[in-house]
């Protein structure tokens, strides 16, 4: 069960054990070190006064070796963990290939992915996990990881019942004092009218358990992943009409799915220096690389209008 805990009993609980608790609260899930490390650099100007950021999504088609052993999933693994490493933050879906892990390659320094334990796992243990994996250079202060409660199909329609797909986000801060929440997520993937209806579910679900806005800081929140909807789906409609939004059929990629969204607040300024699919990445998936390229201009913020938003 997922626990929801105020800022401030984090606060005291947090350095103790890695947690699955939702972000409900605006600051939910920065610790008190965080917090006061991000109001200092800014106010002490040794936070930079812009950077860039790099972000990069990827669905890695990784696979137990019983379904992708004709691909050579190792060596796949090894060449997309090596290209992503030049990268602040990545997010990955269907990272379940046991034996070669994109984190046995990976440089990152923090890592995050979603699990759930269901009774069969014990025997199929990598059904456990949902294939949703953070990586970053920056401190992941907290994981919010939600299976979607609906899926369609186990034999048949891409038999997406069998792993729990779901939603990931995590929340860090920048180094020139920008609160970012990176989520991830992968929708059901068939085309049946049960799947449809799966899917529109998920995301009914999948925007009820974002996490809120920061409130008087700089914030920025990266949505990514596979959400297997066209950008002309009627039910993404809503979704991408609130968001800067890019997907790779823009750049006449045709039939896909994947998609980078970006929401922040006024109180930063977000200049997009590329978002588009990664050539580098090309053959070493089924799915296209994408990246947004980002420099930040954060605007100072008092400390009381931080930290009072963050009380329950």
């Amino acid at each position: 069960m997922v626990q929801a805990l105020s800022w401030k009993a984090y606060t005291l609980k947090a350095m103790r054990k890695p947690r699955n608790i939702l972000l409900r609260n605006p600051l939910e899930g920065i610790s008190a070190n965080c917090l006061c490390l991000a109001v200092c650099l800014l106010f002490s100007g040794a936070a930079q006064a812009n950077e860039v950021v790099r972000i990069l999504t990827l669905n890695v088609a990784g696979l137990p070796d019983m379904l992708t052993a004709q691909d050579n999933p190792r060596e796949r693994m090894r060449i997309i963990a090596e290209q992503a490493n030049h990268y602040d933050v990545v997010a990955y879906q269907e990272d379940f290939y046991e034996s070669a892990h994109l984190d046995q390659y990976s440089k990152q320094t923090f890592r995050l992915r979603g699990t759930e334990f269901r009774w069969w796992d014990s025997v199929l243990p990598w059904m456990r996990k949902s294939g949703l994996t953070l990586e970053s250079r920056w401190p992941l202060e907290l994981k919010s990881f939600r299976s979607y409660s609906t899926c369609y199909g186990y034999l048949q329609y891409k038999s997406d019942c069998w792993v729990p797909k779901g939603m990931m986000c995590s929340r860090t801060i920048t180094d020139s004092g920008v609160f970012l929440d990176i989520c991830t997520t992968h929708l059901d993937a068939g085309r049946s009218p049960g799947d449809n209806e799966a899917r529109a579910k998920q995301l009914a679900q999948y925007q009820t358990e974002l996490p809120p806005p920061v409130v008087g800081a700089p914030w920025l929140r990266v949505e990514t992943g596979d959400f297997n909807m066209n950008p002309d789906d009627p039910l993404l409609q809503p979704l991408l009409a609130e968001r800067d939004v890019f997907n790779v059929s823009v750049a006449h990629i045709s039939h896909s799915r994947d998609y980078i969204m970006l929401t922040h607040n006024d109180r930063v300024d977000v200049e997009v220096l590329h978002m588009g699919s990664v050539e580098k990445f090309n053959g070493l998936s089924d799915h296209p690389a994408i990246e947004a390229v980002l420099r930040l201009r954060p605007k100072p913020y008092p400390f009381a209008a931080a930290s009072a938003a963050a009380l329950p």
